[in-house]
């Protein structure tokens, strides 16, 4: 990754990944796929098979992982939505598939976030005017804050934060689905129009 990504409230990026390794024990020896190989005979007959040891292979062992282009593939993608979500509206994901040894692989992701969008300015587009009183008056409260990344959960929790203040205060079949977002964004900055 070109840029570091401490600073953004992202979970691993891991989660994303689709494929993982065969587990290993003692981080070493891949145990139960040797378990799954040698109760998975490549003839299904013979005194294994007919003894049932594959069947003990499918409770202890673990068949092999073969790499995936098309997992690869949505998992760089779920990558890269991610990072758009918390600002990183340049950002790339890419991944590299390599060869260690004979039906050995390993797939690599590249991640180049760019910078991340900051937000700038909250704008408050409000008609009704008892409405925009009681915004305006819990403002301080409000999550979205000039400095922080453009972050589409947070942009998702001040909507319920604004629901439950209204119906808190009589406004009792008002929705979250009323509000709407207006992002404008220019170099790396974003304005929010709160309508």
């Amino acid at each position: 990754t070109n840029d570091s990504l401490s600073h953004v409230p992202l979970n691993n990026l891991d989660v994303y990944i689709r494929q993982h390794p065969n587990r290993k024990t003692v981080s070493v020896i891949p145990f139960n796929l040797w378990i799954y190989a040698i109760t998975h005979p490549p003839k299904t007959h013979g005194i294994k098979y007919w003894l049932g040891l594959y069947k003990l292979g499918d409770i202890i062992g673990e068949a092999p992982v073969l790499i995936d282009e098309t997992q690869a593939k949505k998992s760089a993608e779920e990558m890269q939505k991610t990072l758009f979500n918390n600002g990183y509206f340049n950002s790339v994901v890419n991944y590299q598939i390599d060869t260690l040894a004979p039906k050995r692989g390993k797939v690599t992701y590249l991640i180049d976030s760019k910078k991340p969008y900051i937000i700038d300015t909250l704008y408050y587009n409000i008609e009704n005017d008892s409405i925009r009183a009681l915004i305006l008056e819990t403002r301080q409260k409000t999550l979205i804050k000039k400095g922080l990344n453009y972050n589409i959960d947070l942009f998702e929790q001040e909507r319920k934060r604004i629901e439950f203040l209204l119906k808190d205060n009589g406004y009792y079949y008002f929705s979250k689905d009323l509000i709407v977002l207006d992002v404008d964004s220019n170099k790396n900055r974003v304005s929010i129009t709160l309508n």
